[in-house]
């Protein structure tokens, strides 16, 4: 029982970084490139704007769109709550690539505390055994229906805030 356990958890563990590994991948390799564009462009760039003291100007389109150019082309702008930017303040001290990374694994923190607190406090482990079929279902099987769930993995492919607001 106990190795089945092991061999579930390790399975989870195992789909989980190759999601994470393919969301790296997937990470424009220039600066130019519109093939893939990350609304976390949008964040970093926020978080930048007020770390060199410019968050008065946090909302004018054009110093966002100048902060954005010197990561990403811009395709869209940062319209969250003004506190919402300090949280990418410290991100904003890393390299791009750097950062992002950082904000995939921290979302990911993010919806596996999401996972584990609906798991306790509801009965949805329960319920998912009536479709599993004889399946164990557990809190890894949860997680993988949340990261298997379309609308999570594209937040995590372009880098969005909805996890965290999903834990707010």
């Amino acid at each position: 029982m106990r190795s089945e356990r092991l061999i579930r958890y390790a399975a989870v563990l195992l789909l989980v970084l190759v999601a994470m590994g393919y969301i790296f991948v997937r990470f424009p390799t220039e600066r130019e490139d519109t093939s893939t564009l990350l609304d976390f462009s949008e964040f970093y760039a926020a978080g930048n704007i007020v770390r060199h003291g410019l968050g008065n100007t946090l909302y004018d389109l054009r110093v966002q769109a100048e902060f954005q150019l010197r990561v990403a082309p811009v395709h869209a702008f940062y319209l969250r709550p003004p506190f919402e930017a300090l949280l990418f303040v410290p991100l904003s001290y890393l390299g791009y690539r750097s950062a992002y990374i950082i904000w995939s694994l921290f979302s990911l923190a993010l919806l596996s505390l999401a996972a584990r607190l609906i798991q306790t406090n509801s009965n949805i482990i329960e319920a998912l055994l009536q479709y599993t079929r004889g399946i164990p279902a557990d809190y890894g099987l949860l997680l993988l229906l949340f990261l298997s769930f379309e609308p999570t993995m594209n937040c995590f492919l372009i880098g969005q805030d909805s996890v965290m607001i999903l834990m707010v």
